[in-house]
């Protein structure tokens, strides 16, 4: 396959494993490539051609959604429009466990973290939000 009507290009490796898709507007009425437009989604797979992740990135370059392939198994997230991800304060260590509580049950929070690891899981994000950077951004 060399091409689709949703997709402004699709990029190969050479063992013929999609690689990149980005997307675009088919035409005038085509509310939902509108909507996507420019989004890219980068695959990536494993020794024996198993596709193993899948991430989409708006066309601003912030990851907005993520699928993992574990052994027939699909782990798929979202993130906010900003790439953000939601710790919350676990009910063990928190005086007041009313509204991290509520936003774990609506399904809100990427992880529950005791508030003594805080700190060490907001740097473990800010390190891997940097890791991604391209190099002259990333100083």
């Amino acid at each position: 396959m060399i091409a689709m009507p949703q997709l402004q290009s699709l990029q190969w490796n050479f063992k013929d494993e999609l690689l990149m898709t980005k997307r675009q507007a088919v035409n005038g009425s085509d509310a939902d490539g509108a909507l996507h437009k420019g989004e890219c989604t980068y695959y990536v797979y494993d020794g024996g051609g198993q596709r193993r992740r899948k991430v989409t990135e708006s066309s601003a370059g912030i990851k907005i959604k993520e699928r993992f392939y574990l052994n027939g198994y699909e782990v798929y997230r979202e993130y906010d429009s900003g790439g953000a991800t939601t710790l919350a304060q676990d009910e063990a260590t928190s005086v007041v466990f009313g509204m991290p509580k509520e936003a774990i049950a609506r399904g809100c929070v990427e992880e529950v973290v005791p508030l003594p690891d805080m700190a060490a899981a907001i740097l473990r994000r800010a390190r891997a939000l940097r890791d991604r950077l391209p190099p002259q951004v990333a100083g």
